[in-house]
Order: structure tokens, then sequence, then C-alpha cells
């Protein structure tokens, strides 16, 4: 995909996508009172959120995404699908 006459892998705009949703949350946090909350120290919440970046990426190729906006918006919203994924199933059976 061509984003600012740069040719940028979807897999690249999907994880950017999500990671600048995350700067976002983070910008958001630090003006409440100008100091990083805990969580944003901890080497497992920045691995796990590393990850779900990642999974942006992976849901753009997935999807066969074309555009660069989509491709942006489908990574941001990574986060929100993975998290509502069901933990079990109708039935009440877990999956796998």
């Amino acid at each position: 995909m061509i984003l600012f006459g740069m040719e940028i892998p979807p897999f690249m705009l999907g994880a950017g996508g999500a990671l600048f949703t995350e700067m976002a949350l983070v910008a958001l946090e630090y003006n409440k009172n100008e100091e990083l909350p805990q969580r944003y120290k901890s080497i497992l919440y920045l691995i796990v959120r590393a990850v779900l970046a990642l999974g942006g990426g992976v849901l753009v190729v997935a999807h066969d995404i074309t555009q660069p906006l989509a491709a942006m918006h489908i990574g941001a919203s990574a986060p929100v699908f993975f998290a509502a994924l069901p933990k079990k199933s109708p039935q009440g059976g877990d999956h796998g």
C-alpha cells in the first residue's frame, strides 16, 4: 500500500493503527496528572500490548485489506476485537 508516497506493507499499517491507539491512551492518562500509570511501567503489560498490536497487523492481512486508512482502522480496533473473543461457548463449555 502506498501512503504519503511510500510503500508500506499492510501488516505494518495494521500494527501501526494499534500502536497509535495505545499512544493516544498513554497521552490521555499522562495528561490527567502528568504521571504514567503503573501498568505502563510493567514489562508484561507492554509485551501484551505489543502482541495485540501485531495482532492488528495479522487481522489486516487476514482480511486482505487494500486501503491504507481501512488497514489502520482495523489495526486500531484489534485490541477491542481480541478482548471481545468469547472465553466460553454459549453452552458453557470451554473453547479449544
